[in-house]
């Protein structure tokens, strides 16, 4: 047997069919001439462990080694694709009809694929075809062919449906009509085939100071563009500067040979921009200001001075005599146990500066452009503010006062609220027209193979080193497919968040008592909005805050918390950082840990998350007084998300109120205060930030794919269509598989529970499925506080819980009927007599002659026979006139006889008659 030049597919299940996997590992076993006893071992290895693991499983207690090539393949078809029911399929070929988008080819595809189940022999059925292709116009068409086939059928479809497409079009809207012209020319390449000719037309051709009107004829193909005899004699081409032979330049073979080639760029040294010198504009009625320098530890100045004479020393700063600005030095000490000398210039000339504004690149474009980038690196600028020079007008502006006296800083320095834009505009002055994103000292060069990525990385290099600036090379990353860049991995596939931006809520630990667990929730509800099925998720954890619950951390709650945590640390959650949106920082410390979040404001004045980040203190910070956890909390908040503050305008949130003294924006930092909180502002004067203080009770916020069920909401031919036009992912759970469905499988246990309890009950299956039923339905629900009963029918269901309930309708009952005794028994019986004098209204009464009833009683005579007694009442319904009386009291019978009704005078109405009015000319 022959090698294979590569290992044979898998078989996938949701790929492809048994049967074809089947037909192409024969076409295999052809071409390679493997022997009948070879085929087994070579199908074995090759269909995968899991289709292996089923057929050991299927083959039980046998070995499928054991087995023939053909038992093999009938046993895996038996599994895969059981002998269907051809009444089922036929059923379904039926209803097939033609989709919104789908081709008639494609229709009649899908049709012989339902077909080859349908057990129709040789002859398609064509019925199924017309009565399922949704253009009208076809179905009468195919209807009127006599004799027709499934073939002619398609074909037709076919035809009707091309016309009617080349028919849309020609459109007669425009203001020219413009086809192809259609050319006789016929091509023969170099080896004689033939190239097809799809047409030509006239291109207006421009050469230096040439045009002509010349054929261009357009072939298909993939070839590169010819430029014939035919216009090489009407355009005289200048031929000695077209076979010019120029040096071409040396392509880098390897990343090191860049590197070592612009070795001056990654010198120690630091570095100066050429060329160019940055500006600082005061507004003209600017007041100087002026402060003296403050004391200083005596341990501090030793260190200071030597600082002063470096940077004396290196040009940074240069000693003066005299300033009318001077703001208060301030020592940091750096991690490596060096000293950094910052101004303060928020005091100073922060106060009096027009801030020039350059716009940073938005994410959207940094995006935009990383479109088929496959190797990326990273470049970080060593000091990137101190490699700019000040113009001579702007260095006394930033003046600092020291206990040697004055001095200003010769170069750009921290703290400048102008420093950003200012940066940001040279940086991309230096780097523009190179293929590399610039955002302040982070470049980020890229490109879509080795090749372009080490040109486009030497050419920046060079650039770099042509304008004297210098690269700290241990903070940079060279030649990377994976690569971490403004908070975001970067790589061929595309863009995703950091990791470490979720790590933070994720080691969150879990709560130990009431307090804890409210400032988790405080977390939680800040941002309830995102969270889908909050009130289901948090309902055991809620119920730990009520007064007369006790504290009890189980399962139950440890896995609402772990939900939870879970649901904030999604996608949902975090939102996409955008440049475009105002941006805040809302720190929070406790006596264990300090947090922070970092959040946008959309235009809907929401303020949805951008980033996480917390920490526990350290034993010596726990130690802190609170002021000093909480000043800590913003400093590690702008370290930590440093790259989405520095330069940017941003609302620094806190709970601490005294913190706005010690950190605003335009106030001095106390002389007396701790020698931690000095070295806090100064790192925090560097950026561009307002202060804002937000009560506790305010400020718990510190603290691509779609899967579904099989509805058929979800399985419609327009939900998929939708999800396919946009992109969208969409997964299905396994059908009767619960362990897909967290809802079902938290029914089955709480079934299970209540069927165990049912266990010393002499009931059989039946009827404790009906009593575990009838429960569970009249139970109230703890996310919906009614019971399913009571939701499903819109009303409470009886039960025998609810004889020991009082009688509430039968006790109001009882009651009105006591009060009406008491009422009656104090109440005083009125007689009344015929013609006793009455209050009238003097009202005038209408009514239908029907409604009238006697103005005298009648007398009580024997009972007459129904018909009469109706006759007569009418009548006299109809005669009695209006009542301008009330109505008449009841009687008696030694009531007075009434008068004849003979001698009685109706009334009759006194109004006049009048003609109509008829239209008159």
């Amino acid at each position: 047997m022959a090698c294979f030049s590569q290992r044979p597919d898998e078989f996938k299940p949701e790929h492809e069919t048994w049967s074809a996997y089947v037909e192409r590992m024969e076409l295999l076993f052809e071409a390679h001439d493997v022997d009948d006893g070879k085929k087994v071992p070579v199908l074995l290895s090759s269909v995968g462990a899991a289709t292996y693991g089923l057929l050991r499983n299927l083959v039980q207690p046998d070995k499928p080694k054991d087995k023939t090539f053909d038992q093999v393949v009938t046993i895996l078809r038996d599994y895969y694709e059981p002998k269907p029911l051809v009444i089922a399929e036929r059923f379904r070929y039926r209803k097939c009809v033609q989709k919104s988008g789908q081709t008639a080819t494609e229709y009649a595809a899908e049709l012989r694929q339902l077909a080859a189940k349908c057990d129709f022999g040789d002859r398609l059925d064509d019925d199924g075809f017309v009565s399922g292709v949704s253009s009208e116009a076809c179905q009468r068409k195919l209807l009127s062919e006599d004799r027709l086939t499934f073939a002619r059928a398609v074909e037709l479809a076919v035809n009707m449906e091309t016309a009617h497409r080349d028919a849309q079009q020609l459109r007669t809207g425009d203001d020219v009509t413009a086809v192809h012209k259609g050319s006789s020319v016929a091509l023969k390449g170099y080896s004689g085939e033939t190239i097809p000719v799809k047409g030509q037309f006239i291109a207006k051709v421009t050469y230096g100071n040439q045009t002509a009107d010349l054929p261009l004829i357009v072939v298909a193909g993939g070839g590169p563009s010819l430029c014939g005899r035919e216009w090489l004699d009407q355009i005289r081409l200048n031929w000695k500067m077209i076979k010019k032979v120029t040096e071409s330049t040396t392509k880098p073979k390897s990343i090191q040979d860049v590197l070592d080639k612009y070795a001056d760029v990654f010198k120690d040294e630091l570095g100066t921009l050429k060329g160019i010198k940055a500006a600082i504009f005061v507004k003209p009625d600017a007041v100087p200001k002026f402060h003296k320098a403050r004391v200083l530890p005596f341990a501090m100045k030793e260190k200071v001075d030597k600082e002063l004479e470096r940077l004396e020393k290196d040009g940074v700063i240069s000693l003066v005599k005299h300033s009318e600005w001077a703001a208060p030095v301030v020592p940091v000490t750096k991690k490596d146990g060096g000293l950094r000398l910052c101004g303060d210039y928020k005091v100073t000339v922060n106060l009096a500066t027009n801030t020039e504004t350059y716009p940073l690149p938005r994410i959207e474009e940094v995006l935009a452009a990383l479109c088929g980038g496959k190797i990326f690196s990273k470049i970080d600028l060593a000091a990137a503010y101190q490699q700019v020079l000040l113009d001579d007008e702007s260095k006394k502006y930033t003046t600092v006062n020291t206990h040697k006296g004055l001095f200003v800083y010769n170069l750009l320095c921290f703290g400048i609220n102008s420093a950003v834009s200012i940066f940001q505009r040279i940086m991309e002055n230096v780097m523009r027209d190179l293929n590399v994103l610039v955002y302040l000292d982070d470049l980020l060069v890229m490109g879509r193979d080795e090749a372009e990525h080490l040109l486009n990385l030497d050419r920046v290099l060079q650039r770099l080193q042509e304008n004297g600036l210098r690269v700290k090379k241990s903070k940079c990353d060279f030649g990377k497919t994976q690569i971490e860049y403004l908070g975001h991995m970067l790589d061929e596939k595309g863009v995703y968040p950091s990791k470490d931006k979720v790590r933070a809520v994720h080691d969150a630990p879990t709560p130990t008592n009431i307090k804890e667990l409210r400032a988790f929730l405080g977390l939680v509800n800040y941002y309830g909005r995102f969270l889908p099925q909050q009130s289901t998720v948090l309902a055991p954890l809620y119920k730990l805050l009520k007064d007369q619950t006790k504290w009890r951390w189980s399962k139950v709650e440890q896995s609402a918390f772990d939900k939870c945590k879970e649901m904030l640390t999604g996608d949902k959650v975090l939102v996409h950082y955008d440049p475009s949106l105002p941006l805040s920082l809302a720190c929070d410390a406790s006596a264990y840990g300090i947090g922070a979040v970092i959040q946008q404001t959309t235009h809907d004045g929401q303020e949805r998350p951008v980033a996480y980040a917390s920490r526990t203190l350290s034993p010596a910070e726990k130690n802190y007084s609170q002021i000093e956890k909480e000043a800590l909390s913003l400093v590690y908040g702008v370290k930590k998300f440093h790259q989405y503050l520095w330069g940017r305008k941003f609302n620094l949130i806190t709970d601490h109120k005294p913190l706005l003294t010690l950190f605003g924006e335009h106030k001095g930092l106390p002389t007396m205060a701790a020698a931690r909180i000095q070295r806090w502002a100064i790192i925090l004067s560097a950026y561009d930030y307002h202060i804002i203080y937000r009560q506790s009770d305010k400020h718990g916020n510190a603290d691509e794919q779609i899967v579904t069920d099989n509805a058929t909401t979800f399985m419609s031919e327009e939900f998929q269509l939708f999800m396919k036009r946009n992109g969208i992912l969409h997964t299905t759970g396994a059908p009767r598989h619960p362990a897909t469905n967290g809802l079902a499988e938290r029914y089955v246990a709480t079934f299970k529970a209540g069927m165990k309890k049912l266990d010393g009950e002499d009931l059989n299956v039946e009827d404790k499925v009906s009593h575990f039923l009838l429960r569970y339905r009249t139970t109230p629900n703890s996310a919906t506080g009614e019971s399913p009963a009571d939701l499903h029918l819109k009303r409470h269901v009886r039960l025998r819980l609810d004889f020991l309930r009082p009688n509430i309708a039968m006790r109001v009952r009882r009651r009105q009927y006591q009060k009406k005794e008491e009422h009656d028994s104090r109440a005083t019986e009125r007689q009344f007599d015929v013609d006793d004098p009455g209050e009238t209204t003097d009202q005038v009464y209408r009514r239908h002659g029907d409604q009238l009833r006697h103005r005298y009683p009648q007398e009580v005579s024997d009972p007459e026979p129904l018909g009469a007694t109706q006759s007569a009442d009418q009548e006299s319904n109809l005669a009695g006139p209006v009542s301008t009386a009330p109505a008449p009291q009841p009687f008696t019978l030694d009531q007075p006889e009434p008068p004849d009704p003979e001698t009685v005078t109706l009334r009759r109405s006194e109004r006049t008659a009048r003609r109509p009015s008829r239209y008159r000319d």
